[in-house]
């Protein structure tokens, strides 16, 4: 079955930012602090976007071509706690 867009987009790009997260040590080790600032900030900004597709599903299926979906409170709640927490964009 193929999957519903909207979900499969959402699943991609969280689980993305989570790695590139997860990657920031060996990226300042292989390429260099200043690099791994930028990745960093990437994760931030991703962060953003999570949460305003989250806070308008309509706007989420808009770009991705699927459905809205409402991920309900819980979700929000988490994509919120992200953005507030985040501290300034530096690694």
């Amino acid at each position: 079955p193929t999957p519903e867009r909207s979900l499969y987009f959402t699943w991609d790009f969280v689980n993305r930012s989570r790695f590139m997260l997860q990657e920031i040590e060996k990226v300042k080790a292989d390429k260099g602090e200043a690099t791994a600032a930028s990745v960093y900030e990437d994760v931030v900004g991703r962060n953003f976007m999570t949460k305003m597709l989250f806070d308008d599903p309509k706007k989420m299926a808009m770009i991705t071509g699927g459905s809205a979906i409402d991920y309900g409170a819980d979700i929000k709640a988490k994509a919120s706690a992200l953005v507030e927490n985040s501290p300034a964009a530096t690694a």
